[in-house]
C-alpha cells in the first residue's frame, strides 16, 4: 500500500484535534443543502442580511421599550454602520415579533444639528401603537427629544431650540410621555455631573410653546441638584405630579426622590434620602426609570441607581414609601448591592414582580459583566439571574405587558458578547435572540442535530468568535445562543443531543481541551439548553464520545498505553466505569448500531462491543496507521454483518464472524486497486460508504457497492474550493445528506476556512425505480421493447443492461448512452437483434461519472411476443371453429382451435366489438370451449386466442363470426268458439207486481160483483 507518512504526520495534529471536538453519531444537516453537490451549511447571515441576527461591529444595545400593539424598538451602536445622512454609527431599530428580527428606523435620518444620536431612553406612547418618542444625550454631548407619528418611518426633533434655551447646555439623561386630558406632555431629565441639572417638559398639542423648566434650581434655593430620571405618576391626568430621581454633587449626595404637583419650581421631597448601603449619604452618575406599582397611590414607589464618585460600584435598589422611609434593599439582601441603570415593576403594592438590570462593578466599570436580578416579593429578596444575559456594564430590562402571567423579558448589553437576551422564566434564565455582538460563523466548532431533524430542523450548533464558545439552539424557526463561554464559566468544545432528545429534552457538552484531556467536564441539559449542570461525576479522561441516550455515554481514553472506555449509565450521578478496549492507545473514535458500538484507536486497531460498551473484543489484526482509525457500521449490519474503517490512505471492511481480518476495498471503475489522500471521516447511509478526504479539494469518496466483491468508490468534490479539506464526515439521521468541516486554508485571502461547513445530499444513493414493462408482464410485440424507469434527480446518462439469462452471465445488450430527462426510455428493436417469444431480464443505474454512479434497479423480466410462424391457432390438423367470416352460428357456440405443443395454456377473450371492450376472458388448459350461456342472434362476435407458457405468450390471433338469425314464428289456428247455453230468462219483479195487482183486482170484481148481484 502506498505510503504517505509525508502527508500524513503534517496533518496528524489538525486531524486529532478536530476529529476530538466532534461527537460521531449519525445526525442531520443544514436545511435545504443542494443535490449532487457540496454547498454551505445555511446559517443566518450577518448584519441587516440576516435581519440583524448578529454581527460584530455591534457594540452597545438598549435602552429598549414596547408599543402597546408588542412591537419593540431598541437602540444599537453598530460600528462603521454609516446609517443615516450623516454617516453615524447609531440607530433605533424596530421588531414586530418579539425581538427576534430588526430592521431600521429613520432615526439616523432625521437627528438635528449634528447630534451623533447616543440614546439614553425611548418610549412607547400609552395610546397609539404608531407613536415613540426618544431622548438622546450623553456626557459629551447634550441630547435632543425625538417623536415619531409613524412607527419609525420618520422621526421629528421635538422643538431642539427652545430646549436649547431653557437648559444651561446640560445632557438629557431620561424622557418620559403622559396625556393631560388629551394631550402629550413629554418630560425630560438633564444633568451635567456637577450641578445645575433640570426637568423640563413640553406640551405636543401646543407645540409653539416650547418647552417650560419646571424650576427644579429652585428646590431648596439651589441650582446644585442634578436630574438622573423623571416620570409622571400614573395618575397624572387627575394628580399633575411628576416624580425626579436628583443627587447633590457638590457633596457626594444626598440622593433622593422629589415630586412636583403642577406648578414650576416648587419641588417637595418624597420619603426620605437614598442612603448608601450601610448608611451614610449617596452620589449617583445613572439611576433607572422610576417604577411605580399597578395600584399606586402616591404611598410606595421604586428606583434603582449607580453609584457615581467615592460611591462607585456601591448603587443598589431602594423602595421608597410616602414620606417616612427610603428603604435600601441591599440592606436586607446584599444580592442587589450593585450599580444600576434599569428597573421594571409589575404588579400591586406588597406583591409587587421586579426585574432590575445592572450598570458596572466596583473599580470597574466597563468589563464588568451584564447582570439581571428579580425579585417575587416586592423586593424582600433578590436572586440573580441563573444564566444571566451576555455582554457587559449597562443591562436594560424590559417586562412584557404580561409579565406576570408569561414570565417573557428582554434584557439588552453592552459590550463583547452583548445583544439583545430573552426569558421565559420571569428571569432566571437567559438566551440570546438577535443584535448579538458576535460572528456566529467565525469558526464552526461542532453541531449536532435532532434526531428529525429532516422534518423539525432543530439542531445545536458550537462556534467560537472574540476567543469565545458559544452554543446555538436553532428550534425550526428561530436561532438562539443558549450558551456562551463567559456566562457558563467553561469552554464549549463538543456538543451532542440526547438520541431521544424528543422525549427527555437532554443534551450534552464537554470543555474537552486537546492538551488538557484528563480535566474533562461534561454539562448537560435536561430543558434542551436552558440550563445547564455538570455531571456529578466525571470520566477519568475524554479524547471523544458517544452519547447512547440521556444516562448512558461512553469516553475514550487511555491507561498507560492501553485503550480504556470510560461507560457512565446513570447520567454521570456515580462513579464512571473504566473498561479495557481490548486494543492499544488512545480512543478517538466510536460508531453505535443498536446494542453494538465500535471504537478506533491511535494505533490503527478497532474494538466491538454487543453490549453497549460493557465488553470490547479487537476486531482483525492492527491497521497500517500511524494515528486513528475511523469506524463505522453499514446500514445494514444487522442483515450483513460489515462494518469499515478508514485510516490513512485506504478504506476497510470486516465480516463479524466470518472475516479473518480486514480487507482492503478501493477499486475505480477498471476494478483497479488505488489509495485516496488521508481518511478524515467515515459515514455510511442507505448502503453506501463515504470517506472524507483531507488532501487539498480532494472532497470525499463514495461507494453505493461497499459490500461488493470489488467496490467501485468514485471521487466526489463539486463545488469545493481548491484548496478546501474536508474532515469530520458524517451523515443526516436516516437520511442521505451529510456535512463536513473544512479546515482548509485561503492563501489569497490569508484565512483559514473553519467557518465553513459543508453539505452534500446525495439524491443518486438510491436505486433506479423501474416502470415499464411490468415485471414478469410480457409485451404484445415481436421484436420490440420499451424499457421505462423514474429519472433520478441531476443524473446525465443511464447505463441500462439486458440479458437473455436470469443469471446475468452472458450479455445480450448492454446499453450506456445519454438517456436522460424526467422519464426516461430506451427502445430496443429487431435491429438491436430483439428475438420474438423471448424472455430478457433488465436493470438500470445512472452511469459512471453522469455525475455519479447509482445503485442498480432491481432486475426485472419479460417476453416478447410470439410470431405466426410459432404457432397459428387457425392453421393445423384442426379445423377451427367459428371459422373465419362464419355465419349462422348456434347460439352457444363450441370454440375450437389447433394445439401449440409448447403451450402450458391458452387464454381466450369474446366480446361484440373488435376493440374487445367489456370482453368476456377465459383462462383454458384445452384447446375447445363450450361456451355457457345464449350469444344474441345475428349478432357479429369477436373472438381471439393465444398460447401462454411460463416463459411467454403468443401473438394473439383473432376471428369473426356472426350468430343465427332469429327462427321465424309459427301461428297456430284459434281454437273454436264455444256458444254457452242462454240462460233462463228472468221476470223482471216489476212484471210480477202488475200479475200480482191484476190477481188482487180481478178477486175484488168478483167480489163485488157477487155482493151486489140482486136475490130473485
Amino acid at each position: 500500500m502506498k505510503k504517505k507518512i509525508y502527508k500524513i504526520m503534517g496533518v496528524a495534529l489538525t486531524l486529532v484535534m478536530v476529529l476530538s471536538l466532534f461527537a460521531f453519531t449519525a445526525a442531520p444537516v443544514a436545511a435545504d443543502p443542494d443535490e449532487n453537490e457540496w454547498s454551505k451549511f445555511d446559517y443566518p447571515d450577518e448584519g441587516s442580511d440576516g435581519d440583524w441576527f448578529y454581527s460584530p461591529d455591534i457594540e452597545y444595545v438598549g435602552p429598549m421599550a414596547r408599543a402597546i400593539n408588542g412591537d419593540l424598538y431598541a437602540y444599537a451602536y453598530v460600528e462603521g454602520a454609516d446609517f443615516g445622512d450623516d454617516d453615524i454609527d447609531s440607530n433605533i431599530f424596530k421588531s414586530d415579533d418579539g425581538g427576534r428580527t430588526w430592521s431600521t428606523t429613520d432615526f439616523a435620518d432625521e437627528l438635528f444639528g449634528g447630534d451623533p444620536g447616543f440614546v439614553v431612553d425611548i418610549v412607547c406612547d400609552s395610546e397609539d401603537a404608531d407613536i415613540v418618542y426618544v431622548a438622546t444625550g450623553f456626557p459629551w454631548w447634550p441630547g435632543y427629544a425625538y417623536w415619531s407619528e409613524d412607527g419609525g418611518d420618520s422621526f421629528e426633533a421635538m422643538a431642539p431650540d427652545s430646549l436649547d434655551d431653557v437648559r444651561n447646555g446640560d445632557c438629557i439623561t431620561s424622557l418620559d410621555v403622559s396625556y393631560f386630558g388629551d394631550d402629550p406632555h413629554v418630560f425630560v431629565s438633564t444633568s451635567n455631573w456637577g450641578g445645575g441639572g433640570g426637568v423640563y417638559y413640553i406640551n405636543l398639542e401646543s407645540y409653539l410653546s416650547g418647552w417650560i423648566d419646571m424650576g427644579l434650581w429652585a428646590y431648596e434655593g439651589s441650582d446644585d441638584y442634578d436630574a438622573f430620571a423623571v416620570n409622571a405618576a400614573p395618575d397624572f391626568d387627575d394628580s399633575r405630579k411628576v416624580y425626579a430621581l436628583v443627587c447633590y454633587v457638590y457633596d457626594d449626595g444626598p440622593t433622593r426622590i422629589v415630586v412636583n404637583s403642577g406648578t414650576s419650581g416648587v419641588w417637595e421631597q418624597f420619603g426620605e434620602d437614598l442612603e448608601e448601603y450601610g448608611d451614610g449619604d449617596l452620589e449617583i452618575e445613572w439611576g433607572s426609570n422610576i417604577c411605580f406599582p399597578d395600584d399606586f397611590d402616591h404611598d410606595e414607589l421604586f428606583v434603582a441607581v449607580d453609584g457615581g464618585g467615592d460611591d462607585d460600584g456601591e448603587g443598589s435598589i431602594y423602595r421608597v414609601t410616602d414620606e417616612t422611609a427610603a428603604y435600601c434593599l441591599a440592606d436586607d439582601d446584599d444580592d442587589v448591592y450593585a450599580d444600576f441603570i434599569s428597573l421594571e415593576i409589575t404588579g400591586d403594592v406588597g406583591a409587587t414582580l421586579l426585574l432590575a438590570g445592572t450598570a458596572s462593578d466596583d473599580g470597574d466599570d466597563y468589563y464588568y459583566e451584564a447582570t439581571v436580578l428579580y425579585s417575587t416579593d416586592d423586593g424582600e429578596s433578590w436572586d440573580a439571574a441563573g444564566k444571566r444575559p451576555s455582554g457587559y456594564k449597562w443591562t436594560y430590562v424590559l417586562m412584557a405587558e404580561d409579565f406576570a402571567d408569561s414570565g417573557e423579558a428582554w434584557a439588552a448589553t453592552s459590550g463583547r458578547q452583548c445583544g439583545v437576551s430573552y426569558t421565559i422564566d420571569g428571569g432566571d434564565l437567559f438566551n440570546q435572540i438577535s443584535l448579538i455582538n458576535t460572528d456566529m460563523g467565525d469558526r464552526i466548532r461542532n453541531v449536532s442535530f435532532y434526531p428529525d431533524y429532516e422534518d423539525s430542523g432543530k439542531l445545536f450548533l458550537a462556534s467560537k468568535h472574540h476567543g469565545r464558545d458559544s452554543l446555538w439552539r436553532y428550534d425550526g424557526e428561530y436561532w438562539e445562543r443558549v450558551a456562551e463561554e463567559r456566562v457558563l464559566g467553561t469552554p464549549i468544545r463538543m456538543v451532542s443531543v440526547s438520541p431521544e432528545i424528543g422525549a427527555d429534552e437532554t443534551v450534552f457538552f464537554t470543555n474537552w481541551e486537546f492538551w488538557d484531556s484528563e480535566d474533562i467536564m461534561i454539562y448537560y441539559s435536561d430543558d434542551e439548553g436552558q440550563s445547564w449542570d455538570d455531571l456529578r461525576c466525571q470520566p477519568g479522561d475524554l479524547y471523544n464520545w458517544v452519547v447512547i441516550d440521556a444516562e448512558t455515554i461512553l469516553a475514550g481514553g487511555v491507561d498507560a498505553g492501553d485503550g480504556v472506555v470510560w461507560k457512565t449509565d446513570r447520567h454521570g450521578a456515580r462513579v464512571w466505569e473504566d473498561v479495557d478496549a481490548d486494543i492499544e492507545g488512545e480512543i478517538w473514535h466510536f460508531a453505535v448500531f443498536g446494542d453494538n458500538v465500535l471504537c478506533g484507536s491511535d494505533e490503527g486497531e478497532v474494538a466491538i462491543s454487543e453490549d453497549l460498551g460493557d465488553e470490547w473484543e479487537m476486531v482483525g489484526d492492527p491497521l497500517d496507521a500511524e494515528f486513528f482509525a475511523l469506524v463505522a457500521f453499514d446500514t445494514e449490519y444487522d442483515d450483513n454483518s460489515f462494518i469499515y474503517a478508514a485510516c490513512n490512505d485506504d478504506i476497510y471492511r470486516f465480516e463479524v464472524g466470518e472475516s479473518d481480518d480486514w480487507e482492503e476495498i478501493v477499486f475505480d471503475a477498471d476494478g483497479n486497486a488505488f489509495n485516496i489522500g488521508i481518511a478524515s471521516g467515515i459515514a455510511t447511509a442507505d448502503g453506501c460508504l463515504y470517506v472524507s478526504d483531507a488532501e487539498e479539494g480532494a472532497g470525499m469518496w463514495r461507494s453505493v457497492d461497499p459490500t461488493a466483491d470489488e467496490p467501485l468508490f468514485e471521487q466526489v468534490d463539486f463545488e469545493l474550493n481548491d484548496y478546501s479539506m474536508l474532515w469530520w464526515l458524517q451523515t443526516t439521521s436516516g437520511s442521505n445528506v451529510l456535512y463536513a468541516l473544512d479546515m482548509g486554508y485561503d492563501e489569497d485571502e490569508e484565512a483559514g476556512l473553519d467557518n465553513v461547513l459543508w453539505t452534500y445530499e446525495d439524491a443518486l444513493v438510491g436505486p433506479v425505480e423501474l416502470e415499464s414493462p411490468a415485471d414478469g408482464v410480457g409485451v404484445d410485440r415481436t421484436n420490440k421493447l420499451t424499457l421505462e424507469w423514474e429519472g433520478l434527480d441531476d443524473a446525465d446518462d443511464y447505463e441500462v443492461r439486458c440479458y437473455a439469462d436470469e443469471d446475468f452471465k452472458t450479455a445480450y445488450k448492454v446499453f450506456k448512452g445519454a438517456i436522460g430527462g424526467d422519464e426516461p426510455v430506451l427502445v430496443l428493436t429487431e435491429g438491436d437483434g430483439i428475438e420474438s417469444g423471448t424472455e430478457y431480464w433488465w436493470k438500470v443505474r445512472v452511469a459512471e461519472s453522469e455525475p455519479l454512479v447509482s445503485k442498480w434497479s432491481v432486475v426485472w423480466s419479460t417476453t416478447t411476443a410470439m410470431g405466426a410462424a410459432q404457432w397459428n391457432p387457425f392453421s393445423g390438423p384442426v379445423n377451427e371453429y367459428p371459422w373465419m367470416g362464419a355465419t349462422d352460428v348456434p347460439l352457444a357456440p363450441t370454440f375450437a382451435w389447433n394445439t401449440a405443443d409448447w403451450a402450458t395454456g391458452y387464454e381466450f377473450e369474446l366480446a361484440d366489438n373488435d376493440a374487445f371492450t367489456d370482453a368476456f376472458t377465459k383462462s383454458l388448459t384445452t384447446t375447445v370451449y363450450q361456451y355457457e350461456t345464449d350469444l344474441t342472434y345475428f349478432t357479429t362476435y369477436f373472438w381471439k386466442v393465444r398460447a401462454v407458457s411460463a416463459t411467454g405468450t403468443s401473438n394473439w390471433a383473432t376471428g369473426v363470426f356472426t350468430t343465427m338469425e332469429r327462427p321465424a314464428e309459427i301461428v297456430e289456428p284459434p281454437p273454436p268458439v264455444e256458444i254457452p247455453p242462454l240462460p233462463a230468462p228472468i221476470t223482471p219483479a216489476w212484471i210480477w207486481a202488475i200479475v200480482v195487482i191484476g190477481a188482487v183486482l180481478v178477486i175484488a170484481v168478483i167480489v163485488l160483483i157477487v155482493m151486489t148481484r140482486r136475490v130473485p
